[in-house]
């Protein structure tokens, strides 16, 4: 992924991020094929788990965060009035995929699902391998659009002419110490699932909940109505509520895993 992060235009970085999008498809109709050729859907799972809530809660925010790209996106697009179109479909089409595999998971396997289902497919089948081929081809695409808004906030602090030669050299450097800093987090915490359920849980939903009600809040406290102020109050309780509870059982579950 080193490669892509040194890209510096996300005109370059769309061709690469729609290979993500293709392999995400892939993902989801692999998965159905192997729930309907080979495994089957026996459903053995309870349909509501409350000890597991939390968790799925961390998991759901972490899947719609990505708006730390959101005014990269905007600032590269041809005609920008149609950024808001963009963002409704890209939030459907994401609800749509994720909510496919959580059902196909989830009839196929019950409790036994793993954080990813391509773990749970049978090895040396053909739809497997598609599965697990198009999951490795995700990170790949996606993460350097990611990443470019960290590591342009990051050398926006050099001290340094932005066009200049060792300008590039210190932008390489930080990027490539980002990928480093990742893998070493991979490595040293090797629980996928709960990891994502603490960053979604403790920075996505507050980022994506939390903060945009107490701005909006603020900024128009003197014409929103009564029962705005309601409806805002109960998102508020909810994003607190969710953040709260799934820091800790991400946190507890993160902590238990390491002392095995």
């Amino acid at each position: 992924m080193l490669p892509t992060v040194w890209l510096r235009d996300l005109s370059m970085l769309s061709y690469i991020s729609a290979g993500g999008v293709i392999a995400c498809v892939a993902v989801t109709v692999a998965v159905a094929c192997a729930g309907t050729f080979e495994v089957g859907f026996p459903n053995h799972g309870r349909l509501v788990n409350f000890h597991g809530l939390p968790i799925a809660v961390g998991i759901y925010g972490f899947c719609f965060c990505g708006h730390a790209v959101f005014p990269n996106i905007y600032a590269s697009m041809r005609n920008k009035s149609r950024f808001s179109h963009v963002l409704v479909s890209c939030f459907l089409i994401c609800a749509l995929i994720y909510g496919s595999i959580a059902v196909l998971g989830f009839l196929m396997f019950g409790d036994d699902s793993e954080s990813q289902v391509t773990l749970n497919l049978t090895r040396g089948r053909l739809t497997t391998n598609i599965a697990i081929v198009a999951t490795l081809v995700n990170p790949f695409s996606k993460y350097a659009l990611a990443v470019t808004p960290l590591a342009a906030a990051l050398e926006e602090v050099l001290p340094i002419e932005s066009k200049s030669r060792t300008f590039l050299m210190w932008g390489t450097l930080i990027r490539t110490l980002i990928v480093l800093s990742t893998v070493i987090i991979a490595l040293v915490l090797p629980f996928f699932g709960y990891l994502m359920a603490l960053v979604g849980a403790f920075l996505s939903i507050t980022v994506a909940i939390t903060i945009p009600c107490l701005c909006y809040a603020k900024l128009f406290s003197d014409r929103i109505p009564l029962w705005e102020r309601a409806f805002i109050s109960l998102v508020l309780a909810v994003g607190l509520g969710s953040c709260v509870a799934g820091t800790y059982s991400s946190l507890k579950e993160i902590a238990l895993n390491l002392a095995r």
